[in-house]
């Protein structure tokens, strides 16, 4: 039996109150399984934020079988010590108005973008746009306070998938914003 902690609860509840429609992106990026430093040891396909908040979420889509697999690889790359400020470009390009920090996950698996809560933590301090706003256990929550625009990509409830270069969009991002 899985007992999820209860930082869940109160992070989603926190959102439904101050933030209903906020677009989170949930750090660190996993390797495809996401393991739990829970009492019961979980590891789940993908973040557990996913069916645990109620939040659109942007989560880094391991498996390699989404057409925007290429944006958030780019994206991934540039969350990284040497290019801080092109990644204000991504946060207005997709809407993201949070950032989600599970410290509760077991730490970076060595692979190029994957780094540990704790690694991931240190390279978003840097960024004076995302400040802390609220922790609930081991989850940490960060508002991005420099929200310019309207996002260009936005949640649905349905999708099409569009054959094409993908990447041409990280050009656009990094162009236009």
């Amino acid at each position: 039996r899985v007992v999820v902690p209860p930082d869940y609860a109160e992070i989603n509840i926190w959102l439904k109150h101050n933030a209903p429609t906020a677009k989170v992106l949930v750090l660190p990026r996993q390797p495809y399984v996401t393991c739990y430093q829970w009492l019961s040891g979980t590891c789940t396909a993908g973040p557990v934020s996913t069916v645990l908040l109620d939040n659109p979420q942007i989560i880094y889509p391991e498996s390699g079988f989404y057409a925007g697999d290429p944006v958030l690889q780019d994206f991934y790359r540039l969350l990284s010590p040497t290019q801080p400020e092109e990644l204000s470009k991504f946060f207005d390009f997709f809407g993201v108005d949070y950032v989600l920090v599970q410290n509760d996950v077991v730490g970076g698996a060595g692979r190029d973008g994957v780094y540990s809560p704790a690694e991931t933590t240190r390279l978003i301090a840097g960024l004076d746009y995302l400040a802390p706003i609220k922790s609930f256990g081991k989850l940490d929550l960060y508002v991005n306070r420099q929200r310019r625009t309207q996002p260009e990509v936005y949640s649905a409830k349905r999708y099409r998938t569009v054959e094409g270069d993908s990447p041409t969009l990280l050009d656009k991002m990094l162009l236009t914003y």
